[in-house]
């Protein structure tokens, strides 16, 4: 299965329990570059998994071409929602996606996106911005709020104690993903480790976290993403779902 936005080339079938490491952007072809995740092998040796290319940068024929000339099997991207190719007004980054582009942080700078046919100044998420507030570099642990009751969002939405404890246990059972910037599943880089609600308020590192809020620990095995966090690149997390109003 392609991860979210990016076609894709394996090279050799996967191999269940096997570590993986997926390297982003490492090589490039006719000036567009691609990632390769490798796979390893019983005798502890790594070898080319698959190959990913963003289709940000490479059409369904480029990639399937590329592909086959490695002896590969292509799966295109699969498109089956409305979507919006959106572009990052601070460094100009480029992106397809099934999320709003008003909803979306730049997987690159973490910078505002808006709708690429449509520029203008994008809209303000700092209103809907929680960050982290403890970190672990020993452990590359990193906490934070996902979901804070009674929070108003960039969007003016809000949800009570009751209808945050749903959606934090129905993650647990039913979903357990983490994605980038609600885009690029990176769930084999970084796993979540502890899931809970806030029993009572608390203070912690000087901010106040208010009863129901709910709070993830999250082991950053990725050294790319866990140096993004410490350098604020990263900054913190927020709940990807449908709302349904009544």
């Amino acid at each position: 299965m392609p991860y979210p936005n990016f076609h894709s080339c394996r090279l050799l079938s996967p191999v269940a329990g096997a570590d993986t490491n997926r390297v982003k952007d490492e090589r490039s072809h006719d000036g567009k570059s691609y990632d390769v995740t490798y796979q390893q092998q019983p005798d502890g040796s790594w070898k080319q998994q698959s190959f990913g290319y963003a289709r940000t940068r490479w059409d369904a024929g480029a990639a399937r071409s590329h592909c086959s000339s490695h002896g590969g099997t292509f799966e295109a991207v699969r498109v089956s929602k409305e979507e919006f190719h959106c572009e990052c007004i601070e460094c100009g980054y480029k992106v397809t996606s099934e999320e709003h582009c008003a909803k979306m942080r730049c997987p690159k700078c973490s910078g505002q996106m808006r709708r690429e046919e449509r520029p203008g100044p994008g809209e303000d998420l700092t209103k809907e911005e929680i960050q982290f507030f403890k970190k672990d570099a020993k452990k590359q642990i990193v906490y934070g709020i996902v979901w804070e009751p009674d929070f108003e969002d960039a969007q003016e939405h809000w949800a009570s104690k009751d209808h945050i404890e749903e959606a934090a246990h129905d993650y647990l059972v039913h979903h357990r993903e983490i994605k980038l910037s609600h885009g690029m599943n990176i769930t084999k880089d970084v796993a979540l480790v502890e899931s809970y609600l806030a029993p009572i308020d608390f203070i912690c590192n000087e901010q106040t976290i208010k009863e129901g809020t709910w709070i993830v620990g999250l082991k950053v095995f990725d050294k790319d993403y866990w140096d993004a966090i410490e350098s604020g690149e990263i900054k913190g997390l927020s709940a990807g779902g449908t709302l349904t109003f009544v």
